[in-house]
């Protein structure tokens, strides 16, 4: 069993760097405070003001938790600030996982339903056929992924609807590329240097009312689907969701979701293959559609049992 003192799943570093921390969410405003602590020449971690302990550059720092993983345990200077044990920390982060979805649902329920309904009534048609394709496959859909897909759905028809066509889509969505042979291409056909070039791609997200708030994927996304509805409307609705890559085509409700196969009661139709193979000497039973495999085992067990009753019958005659 393991415990801190036998816990050899850690590293040893000194802090490099104290700041000052905040964590914001909407309209909830301040989360949560405390210190950024960096180490080992960029790694970096958060410690909340909640632990009671202040760090400061200098300090030794224990980290447990491998490098990309969740952080199970920190010790500053011998004190610890907290620990968890892997199985601990497996538990702790099962029951993170079910506030957050209970946090989510109520926050659907109680706000983002209303909102979530009336920017879908705005969506054109083929992009409320691709939200309906998702709520279809998966009944979980709303509360948790459909803020993401709105937003995202959204952006791509205000590109869309501001550039026109298809091929400027491509050219805006290119002039954020991080590919050189695609920017110098740009930059030649417009006859525009880096700076400029950053200056029109600036002017167009402008115009488009772009949000603020969009990450490499979303972003990415709603290009996508912005091309697609210039180009080929119908792969608005087959496009993969803007989550499935990181979540999966099932539970994100792409495609819909498998159903469990229901497994065979061999037993039951062991049952019925004997009482075929007993007192019809065999006629229904070869009517049944088995497999080579079912029928061999069928024919066996049925066998078996006979040998059985037989045995128990000499017995029985033998006591008289």
């Amino acid at each position: 069993m393991v415990t801190m003192k036998t816990d050899k799943d850690f590293e040893e570093h000194e802090i490099e760097k104290v700041e000052p921390y905040e964590y914001k969410e909407g309209k909830k405003g301040v989360i949560s405070k405390g210190w950024e602590i960096t180490y080992d020449g960029g790694w970096a971690n958060v410690i909340d003001e909640k632990y009671g302990v202040v760090p400061k550059v200098g300090d030794n720092v224990k980290i447990y938790g491998r490098r990309g993983s969740s952080i199970r345990g920190v010790v500053i200077n011998n004190k610890v600030v907290f620990y968890r044990t892997p199985k601990e920390d497996n538990a702790h982060h099962k029951q993170w996982c079910l506030d957050q979805d209970k946090e989510k649902k109520e926050e659907y329920e109680n706000t983002k339903k209303k909102i979530l309904d009336a920017d879908y009534a705005k969506l054109p048609p083929i992009f409320q056929q691709r939200i309906d394709k998702f709520r279809k496959n998966n009944p979980d859909f709303r509360w948790k992924y459909e803020d993401y897909e709105m937003f995202v759905c959204k952006e791509a028809v205000k590109i869309a609807t501001t550039l026109k066509t298809k091929d400027a889509v491509w050219e805006y969505w290119a002039l954020s590329s991080w590919d050189d042979k695609t920017i110098n291409k740009l930059k030649e056909k417009k006859k525009m240097n880096k700076k400029e070039l950053d200056a029109y791609r600036k002017g167009l997200e402008k115009r488009i009312g772009l949000d603020d708030g969009h990450s490499g994927n979303t972003y990415g996304m709603a290009c996508k689907l912005a091309y697609l509805w210039a180009a080929k409307p119908e792969f608005v609705v087959k496009h993969y969701g803007a989550l499935a890559p990181l979540v999966g085509s099932e539970e994100y409700g792409c495609v819909p979701k498998k159903k469990p196969e229901k497994k065979k009661d061999v037993f039951a139709i062991d049952v019925d293959a004997y009482k075929a193979y007993k007192t019809l000497m065999g006629k229904e039973f070869k009517k049944k559609k088995l497999t080579v495999k079912e029928r061999k085992r069928i024919e066996f067990l049925a066998k078996e049992i006979q040998k059985r009753i037989n045995a128990k019958a000499s017995g029985l005659q033998g006591d008289e």
